[in-house]
């Protein structure tokens, strides 16, 4: 079955629901180095000195330190500045990627289209972040997007392919991606290390090291042509509780002007207690044959490997971010909104259709399997109130594919619009909600549809007509313009909409709206809550007191 004939069926899915598509490294000496737009800039630890990129205009900084080492004594401890140097350091490599198990990366598509090339090599030693930007004398004062990656807590790295940052600089943004620590040395809490911290609470370290990375932005980046004062944040799916839990910090939420988040919405995010992450840490201990009661000396002579323990098992070391009163100052994302933290940030997010596998509802084989579940999901009252089984027609053939596009285009960004209705509550800049649905073309696009992470290559303009991406068709090179477009607006002034882009609207009380970023004959913005988006937003409605 080819693209369009796909499509087309979805197509008619969406239309028997009411539905529609519609609606570290530093090598070199200064004069070695590749011409660059941006000379020799000034830092608080010594003169940088960049490499042309790939983009016309574009200088690239490639593994800058923004902090020390955190090995030895700095293992599982607050980020430290980094060690000043003298004459001027060319920055034309990639820092190594953090501690992890390559082996989380080699899922599909993922594997195929993210990680064609090889994966780095990765290291304890990760503290680094990687600058591009458009600027030639570094007065120019350009808004900053500050960009933490995908993989959960626990993989992925800042420079992956699809999160190419040219295009956006090219586009008037100093982008900042940065790596920082993961999963166990990430997230480790013991009872040793409270008592050593002095605020009697340990763990947060990849997010402390995210803070020093926001805090090195603020100090350094306007010599790259960048202005501290108009930061946005943003991230994809692990990525997006990273630049989240930024907000659950009283002093860090004063730095930040916008938020950018893809796959899920922060606000409804609960902080897991220290105890918990403690007990978490030392069933990890004691899983690797240790007693867990070893002194931090003792702990901090081993060999970063032994806490990998085995790659079957990694999924039980810590990575998960705490509620410690003292990074995470609150012990849900709805209080920090409640205290003010999100006052005038701009917001935009959103989902991607086929975010959910295709065999996620594989269960629901039967049409009499699909009325089930959505009967017991939505409750009897809610169910027969918009005569479901009536409003959504399915046969057997059709229940589970109707069920993977009602879950995104139906609940999810029903739940997201319903979100910039209530953000008005916070005094929040504007919200900005979008479905991501245009397919990928080739390799399985007729299962894998818009699959989680594939938007990253528009949002990033990261295409390329190269050996190991996919066979680009014009449309998607049209659509990366356009939705860079939006990106780069919306980090620019709050608002993604700009001349020549079709509008796209705010969600509030008095409409909710979202940008269907899809083919041409769909992209645009849907306003229109047919009877299905009621119900959805009935469904919702008690989580935000409406």
């Amino acid at each position: 079955m080819n693209r369009r004939n796909y499509l087309t069926k979805c197509a008619a899915l969406l239309a028997a629901c009411s539905l529609s598509l519609s609606a570290f490294g530093v090598t070199g000496l200064a004069e070695e180095a590749d011409a660059a737009g941006l000379g020799v800039v000034e830092t608080a630890y010594g003169q940088a000195q960049g490499v042309a990129g790939e983009l016309d205009g574009i200088t690239l900084f490639k593994g800058i330190p923004y902090a020390a080492p955190p090995v030895g004594d700095l293992r599982w401890a607050a980020p430290e500045d980094p060690e000043a140097w003298d004459g001027v350091r060319v920055f034309d490599t990639y820092a190594p990627m953090a501690m992890q198990w390559p082996n989380d990366m080699a899922g599909e598509p993922w594997k195929t289209d993210f990680y064609y090339e090889g994966l780095p090599e990765y290291s304890e030693d990760c503290l680094y972040l990687n600058v591009a930007t458009s600027a030639t004398t570094g007065d120019e004062k350009m808004p900053v997007y500050v960009w933490f990656h995908g993989g959960g807590l626990n993989h992925g790295y800042s420079y992956e392919i699809e999160c190419n940052p040219e295009a956006l600089a090219q586009k008037g943004v100093v982008v900042v991606e940065v790596g920082h620590r993961l999963g166990v040395f990430g997230y480790m809490a013991l009872p040793q290390l409270d008592e050593e911290t002095g605020y009697g609470a340990s763990g947060n370290w990849g997010l402390m090291d995210e803070i020093k990375a926001i805090e090195w932005v603020v100090e350094n980046i306007e010599a790259f042509g960048g202005d501290p004062e108009r930061i946005t944040v943003g991230g994809q799916s692990g990525g997006t509780s990273k630049s989240g839990a930024l907000f659950a910090n009283d002093e860090t939420a004063k730095l930040l002007d916008g938020a950018i988040w893809q796959t899920s919405l922060q606000y409804t995010t609960t902080y897991r207690t220290v105890e918990e992450m403690e007990e978490t840490s030392i069933n990890w201990l004691k899983s690797l044959g240790l007693s867990g009661d070893e002194s931090l000396e003792e702990l901090r002579s081993m060999d970063a490997q032994f806490f990998m323990g085995e790659e079957s098992e990694y999924g039980n070391a810590p990575q998960a971010m705490v509620y410690d009163n003292y990074v995470i100052q609150y012990p849900t994302l709805k209080e920090a909104y409640e205290a003010g933290n999100f006052e005038n940030v701009s917001i935009l997010a959103g989902t991607d259709l086929g975010e959910f596998t295709q065999d996620t509802f594989s269960d629901l084989e039967t049409a009499d399997d699909f009325y089930a579940y959505y009967k017991d999901m939505l409750g009897e009252d809610l169910y027969n109130k918009y005569d479901f089984p009536h409003t959504c027609r399915v046969v057997d053939a059709t229940a589970e594919d109707t069920a993977r596009i009602l879950n995104h285009s139906v609940f999810t960004v029903t739940n997201n619009m319903l979100f910039g209705k209530k953000a008005e509550e916070y005094n929040t800049g504007d919200v900005y909600i979008y479905l991501f649905t245009h397919f990928t073309p080739g390799r399985n696009e007729e299962e894998l549809w818009a699959w989680h992470s594939s938007e990253l290559w528009y949002t990033f303009g990261s295409l390329r007509d190269t050996a190991g991406q996919r066979y680009w068709e014009d449309w998607d090179y049209e659509l990366a313009d356009i939705t860079t477009s939006y990106w780069s607006n919306f980090i620019k002034t709050g608002n993604p909409n700009g001349e020549g882009l079709p509008e796209w609207l705010n969600s509030n009380s008095e409409h909710l709206a979202y940008m269907d970023l899809g083919d041409e004959s769909t992209l645009g913005c849907v306003t229109y809550m047919d009877s299905l988006k009621q119900m959805a937003a009935e469904y919702y409605a008690p989580n935000y007191g409406f």
